[in-house]
């Protein structure tokens, strides 16, 4: 029997933070037919790391970056542009960016260089992937709105090309392969609420916190897991809640991952309070284990939750206001007793995207 070599693929991951970490390893398990080359940077100094990504691999030492590859696959964190003017050896290989996030939807003040070197590194590679309809859509819109403040020469038929060489492929929630068993909830069974998200700014705890204040102040039997990856410096008001809570909080911090699967398990709500949000990992793994999610009716939630289960953000309003109108969405669905239709998490499983990723890699 003749063995067919396997093609080398060179995946580049800028920014390596957590959720670029879980897809490109379970991407690299899964695809094993293919010889992987993985190069990564630290998650940290974010501005820094995005300009000068391509300047570590382009003058560093970095031999296993002079042999041949099939293609390149590399997160829109890498400068790639700039990479391949670098190390032009890579420029005949097939280009693919893939889209976690995009640096035009982020909350807060935007830096204009990172915008314009991702447009070039999207104009230079062959495909443009993105892990929801909502990250392409505000990228694309994002790019528009970039365009129209360039003062002159401004070419014609940027977005159009972006968007006639995109698609829409999700990271995969590959550690899960069924869905758990529906159950439904009802008044007289309590509360078992899960917020598992980083503990940032841009997930907006503060909103979690009113929320759990207006819950315990209505006298609602809850308890409330409040776990996640954390930082140096994460927002005081953990600390808050932490004071504040402590008697009804059944899991506080990281979790280690068995241990991560088994406080899902035991929740039957999860709650996002999330400004930033481009797929929303943690609440498709909770969904996929049987919780319902209360989340707001922005960014990329109204993909798979039903629209009964999004609460409103006025486009006026404060923390205090969110966190009540979560709490509201919240006891209007534990009232009614609606069961969960889960079904659309299925769609998210390894063992559903992996002949898309073949198929982006072969084709």
């Amino acid at each position: 029997m003749i063995s067919v070599p396997k093609k080398n693929w060179l995946l580049l991951s800028g920014y390596d933070a957590a959720s670029h970490q879980y897809w490109r390893s379970g991407l690299t398990h899964g695809l094993a037919t293919f010889n992987w080359t993985q190069l990564s940077l630290p998650p940290r100094y974010f501005s820094w790391r995005n300009r000068s990504n391509s300047l570590s691999w382009g003058f560093g030492d970095y031999p296993e970056l002079n042999k041949p590859f099939e293609g390149i696959l590399a997160t829109s964190m890498v400068d790639l542009t700039s990479l391949l003017s670098f190390r032009p050896s890579l420029m005949s290989s097939k280009k693919i960016l893939y889209f976690h996030e995009n640096q035009f939807a982020y909350p807060g003040q935007q830096d204009i260089h990172l915008q314009l070197t991702s447009i070039y590194s999207a104009l230079c590679a062959d495909k443009l992937v993105f892990n929801s309809s909502y990250n392409k859509e505000t990228f694309c819109a994002g790019v528009t709105q970039f365009l129209s403040k360039m003062p002159d020469h401004v070419p014609n038929g940027i977005v159009d090309s972006l968007n006639q060489k995109s698609q829409i492929l999700p990271v995969p929630l590959y550690e899960l392969s069924k869905l758990e068993q529906l159950t439904s909830y009802n008044q007289h069974a309590p509360l078992k609420l899960l917020w598992n998200h980083r503990w940032e700014y841009d997930k907006q705890p503060e909103v979690l916190y009113y929320a759990l204040k207006y819950l315990k102040n209505a006298e609602i039997d809850f308890t409330i897991a409040v776990i996640g990856q954390s930082f140096r410096n994460a927002p005081p008001i953990f600390e808050k809640i932490r004071t504040e809570f402590s008697e009804l909080i059944s899991h506080w911090g990281f979790q280690e991952r068995d241990k991560y699967w088994g406080v899902l398990t035991e929740s039957n709500f999860v709650l996002s309070t999330s400004l930033h949000e481009f797929q929303g990992l943690s609440v498709l793994e909770a969904i996929a284990k049987n919780c319902i999610p209360i989340a707001p009716n922005r960014m990329v939630y109204p993909e798979y939750i039903n629209p009964e289960n999004l609460y409103n953000v006025p486009n006026s309003h404060s923390q205090e206001q969110e966190g009540q109108s979560l709490a509201n969405k919240l006891l209007e669905i534990y009232q009614s007793g609606i069961k969960n239709d889960h079904s659309e998490a299925k769609k998210y499983f390894w063992d559903q995207l992996k002949p898309r990723y073949l198929k982006l890699l072969t084709e």
